[in-house]
């Protein structure tokens, strides 16, 4: 059996059993809410299971040269995502965020920093104003305090 259908169907097995807990998850009395406690898990459980499908069910690559992999990017980005971490809360989530996506970029062999740069910076402020506005979560503010 193709490595592909034996990573598809122990994906489907995973999958089926997270599933099978996310429906066991209780609904609190009264159900104001729209989204229940089970919404996020009975998604994260099906888009498992789609990937499995996909994977299960595309057809077997052809037999070649498997390219080799390029490491010298790894040791430097879990350097980055170990500083990333640990400056986080001081720094706070804009400037680590927006510096680690930047350098994670260059790291991976992209040379337009300018772009790299602006491209963090949308997708941070993105995500904090997600995470601050919608769900009501307060990410690290660090530096730029009550930002």
């Amino acid at each position: 059996m193709h490595p592909d259908r034996r990573l598809a169907l122990g994906l489907l097995a995973v999958s089926a059993t997270y599933l099978a807990a996310a429906t066991a998850i209780a609904a609190p009395e009264g159900g104001y809410a729209t989204v229940g406690p089970r919404a996020f898990p009975l998604a994260i459980g099906i888009g498992l299971a789609a990937v499995a499908l996909r994977i299960g069910l595309r057809p077997e690559p052809r037999r070649g040269p498997t390219p080799a992999a390029d490491w010298r990017a790894a040791g430097p980005s879990v350097l980055c995502f170990l500083l990333y971490a640990v400056l986080l809360e001081p720094a706070g989530y804009l400037p680590a965020t927006t510096a680690f996506i930047a350098v994670e970029a260059r790291l991976l062999g992209s040379r337009r920093w300018r772009r790299d740069l602006a491209a963090s910076v949308v997708v941070a402020a993105s995500i904090y104003a997600l995470f601050g506005s919608l769900l009501g979560i307060r990410l690290p503010a660090g530096i730029l305090g009550g930002w």
